[in-house]
């Protein structure tokens, strides 16, 4: 089995890090793992934020700045140090992806594609965890006031134009923003079929992600089953990723994802090599579900 969506950001930069995660993720069952740090550890994309998170002096400003400014893990490293590290572990043999799970912001296409210029990246992943610089996904007291349909609508909108930039392999757990549980009262169909149409026509793979259903209280997986049903209609192709930040979680729910993907009738898998997608059956070996 494969997992592509791993963060080593809980542990030094050393290969002893990895195969920690490794360890871990064989006891699930699988052979193949993709790192994909997130922007938010390197230097080089401080410029976005800044440019684009609220950081002003309201309750959500101030926290918002605390995280991005004062984590000891906010913007520490050079991405080459991550970039080495990973290549360096594929040299010694270990059965590991270079990918990265990139912020995206809309107006700021040319900069992340000038950060990203020539690294060897075996898939990148693009994810929304940002609406007009309001961090979503960090804490359950800033939706109170949200219009909740309206959150739910810029959500589309903005995964729209992630796929269209054309900067990435993957989107991320898809409609993440019900993280806290908020729910539309709109219909959402409209905007799954156009995300799935728009995935396809750009060859861009969606995310079946475990990490909503052990890391946040809407305890269920992304993407919603609604979403899973529409994109398999339309001939989407499929990533599946653990998201875990820490090895134990390597793997986690990954056999869940396959099973579930099975019951959508989605046979296949994407996995990568220097951005080139190949279609890997699923797994049928049981094994532990989470």
């Amino acid at each position: 089995m494969l997992d592509h969506h791993m963060h080593l950001e809980n542990y030094p930069y050393v290969t002893e890090s990895i195969q920690n995660f490794i360890q871990h993720g064989r006891s699930r069952g699988i052979h193949t793992f993709g790192f994909s740090e997130h922007t938010h550890h390197f230097k080089e994309f401080w410029p976005i934020y800044q440019r684009q998170v609220n950081l002003d002096e309201s309750p959500e400003g101030q926290y918002q700045r605390h995280w991005l400014t004062k984590e000891p893990k906010s913007f520490c490293y050079e991405l080459s140090d991550y970039v080495q590290l990973i290549e360096k572990a594929k040299e010694a043999g270990l059965p590991i992806l270079l990918g990265l799970e990139v912020c995206y912001f809309p107006g700021e296409e040319k900069s992340i594609e000038a950060i990203l210029r020539d690294i060897p990246f075996d898939y990148i992943i693009g994810s929304v965890h940002w609406l007009h610089g309001w961090g979503f996904d960090t804490k359950k007291e800033f939706w109170q006031g949200k219009d909740v349909n309206r959150v739910f609508s810029d959500y589309a909108k903005v995964i729209c134009s992630a796929i269209e930039s054309q900067l990435f392999d993957v989107i991320a757990h898809p409609y993440s923003c019900k993280a806290f549980g908020a729910w539309p009262s709109d219909s959402l169909q409209e905007d799954y079929r156009r995300i799935a149409r728009l995935a396809v026509k750009n060859k861009v793979d969606l995310e079946l992600n475990a990490g909503l259903a052990y890391r946040y209280p809407v305890g269920s997986v992304c993407p919603p089953a609604g979403f899973i049903q529409i994109a398999s209609e339309e001939g989407c192709s499929f990533s599946l990723g653990s998201d875990s930040h820490r090895a134990e979680d390597c793997g986690r729910g990954i056999a869940y994802l396959q099973q579930l993907a099975k019951e959508f009738r989605i046979e296949y898998q994407s996995s990568w090599e220097k951005r080139v997608r190949t279609s890997i059956p699923m797994s049928r070996v049981p094994t532990v579900f989470f």
